[in-house]
């Protein structure tokens, strides 16, 4: 459904001509319904890849396609929730939801209709009157799921949603987004730091590599759901990623300004 099919990503100064290369050649295949959870080191490229995904950036080689045609901006199909929290604090929940159908046009009495199912749905119905900072952080990131959920993405990508959150709170939720994931039949691409969520989330889990930003390696995860941590092979499953991910950060020395490559750029074709 979704593909990056040999995507490189360089950002550029235009005054020297050099750059930092982000992504070297990732091919990756996410079938439709899958649940893909991509983790590596902070600065290996995954946020550059849901931006292509997203089509906010564009690729400097390679194409990003779903179902076959190239994704050359933002998308009516692909949906992102943002890992810092971007409601409008003048809004209450209700309306904050409803923006972007009314943005798009729809009558607001529908839009609100909508928006209210979706609340519904995600069991905010009772703060529909509430501004945002009256929420705690989870019920404002579970707005912010809903926001972009009534728009009904097929593809919904999640750049760290719950990064900010405490254990119990990331636990939490979690749960509620493995219920829309069951429940809505959409695709979903996750980004965490955390082993133990992309094993709770992931149908796949997906290790980035460094110097520049690469697939290193894949696992399918075919384990039963509810996920018990504590089961021989979930253990067993955790312990090989974290070695896997303990030898990439052992190749990049585990400092952020190594992570993304110095090159020339001139004889690449970057694209704008």
């Amino acid at each position: 459904m979704l593909r990056f099919d040999n995507v490189s990503k360089a950002f550029v100064d235009e005054e020297s001509g050099r750059g930092l290369l982000a992504l070297r050649n990732v091919d990756l295949s996410i079938e439709e319904g899958e649940f893909i959870c991509i983790i590596g080191p902070s600065g290996c490229g995954k946020s550059t890849l849901l931006n292509l995904a997203a089509g906010f950036e564009r690729p400097s080689r390679g194409r990003v396609t779903l179902d076959g045609k190239e994704v050359a901006g933002p998308h009516p199909r692909i949906g992102m929730v943002f890992q810092e929290q971007s409601l409008f604090p003048w809004l209450s929940v209700l309306d904050n939801v409803a923006f972007g159908l009314r943005n798009a046009g729809m009558p607001r009495a529908e839009a609100r209709s909508r928006a209210r199912d979706m609340l519904e749905m995600v069991d905010l119905a009772r703060f529909e009157r509430t501004r945002p900072s009256a929420l705690s952080g989870g019920m404002r990131q579970k707005v912010a799921i809903a926001r972009t959920l009534v728009l009904e993405p097929e593809v919904l990508l999640l750049d760290e949603p719950f990064g900010a959150l405490d254990e119990q709170g990331r636990k939490h939720m979690d749960l509620e987004l493995l219920k829309l994931w069951e429940g809505g039949g959409r695709t979903f691409l996750f980004i965490t730091h955390n082993i133990e969520e992309a094993i709770v989330l992931g149908s796949r889990i997906v290790l980035m590599g460094t110097n520049p930003g690469h697939v290193k390696r894949e696992w399918r995860v075919d384990l039963p759901r509810p996920r018990d941590l504590f089961r021989e092979d979930t253990v067993r499953l955790r312990k090989e990623i974290s070695r896997s991910l303990q030898d990439v950060l052992a190749e990049c020395g585990c400092k952020r300004t190594e992570l993304l490559a110095p090159i020339e750029i001139k004889d690449m074709e970057i694209r704008t």
